[in-house]
């Protein structure tokens, strides 16, 4: 018996490695939706090329 493959849905700080709450395998989408509103605080950074944490965000800031 063959099963599909699963999707892990997951969003990781490119800083810190951080792992946000609720990364999970898909199941419909309100898996991306819980997800998306788990980050919204979270922002992508050109420069480093990933996603920053808000705790990452807050150093680089005060370092700037």
């Amino acid at each position: 018996m063959h099963m599909k493959a699963k999707i892990y849905c997951e969003v990781t700080c490119c800083r810190c490695s951080g792992l946000a709450s609720k990364s999970r395998y898909y199941k419909n989408s309100e898996t991306i939706a819980r997800l998306k509103e788990l980050t919204k605080d979270w922002v992508w950074d050109e420069n480093l090329c990933g996603n920053l944490c808000p705790d990452c965000q807050k150093e680089l800031k005060n370092k700037s």
